[in-house]
């Protein structure tokens, strides 16, 4: 891989923890000048990334939250750990259409799918490590765990009733 290339997706990974960073600070952690830190921001812009910046004093560079993005780049422990909370997500539930554990499970198949040939041993030896065995558990509904959310967030009063045919209210 060229340098140009190494040192891209190294801003990338930096850029896709969401905080700003200053332009020395981009420079320093690269090794670069704070020329080519602005050099290789504008090439990502090229590449369809919304990276905004703030420039003078103060000023900062970050990716845009909350726009449509080319795909994410994880380095390779964060592609372990990502499937390693997936797996564990998905072998503790009821497996039924809706639920967190199902969405796990589907979320786990399409990253492992771009897993480096490099790292599926690895994901796999830690995988079959921390299996113990399927836990059935109540059937978590992802929707109604995202309206639960967003009522906490909102510091809405919720309430939930416990029996078979009730489910949580806002």
């Amino acid at each position: 891989m060229a340098d140009v290339t190494r040192r891209m997706l190294a801003l990338l990974s930096l850029l896709q923890t969401g905080r700003p960073f200053s332009g020395d600070e981009l420079a320093s952690r690269l090794d670069v000048s704070p020329r080519t830190v602005r050099r290789d921001v504008d090439r990502l812009r090229e590449y369809g990334y919304p990276v905004e910046t703030q420039p003078g004093p103060g000023g900062y560079y970050r990716l845009v939250a909350g726009r449509t993005m080319p795909p994410l780049v994880l380095d390779d422990d964060e592609a372990v750990a990502a499937l390693l909370g997936l797996a564990t997500l998905a072998s503790s539930g009821s497996g039924e259409d809706g639920a967190l554990d199902d969405a796990a499970t589907r979320a786990y198949g399409k990253l492992d799918q771009f897993l480096p040939a490099r790292l599926r041993p690895r994901a796999a030896a830690l995988r079959a490590s921390l299996e113990t065995g399927r836990h059935v558990a109540p059937a978590v509904n992802a929707a109604l765990l995202a309206d639960l959310a967003e009522a906490i967030d909102d510091r809405e009063r919720s309430s939930c009733a416990h029996g078979p045919a009730r489910s949580p209210t806002r």
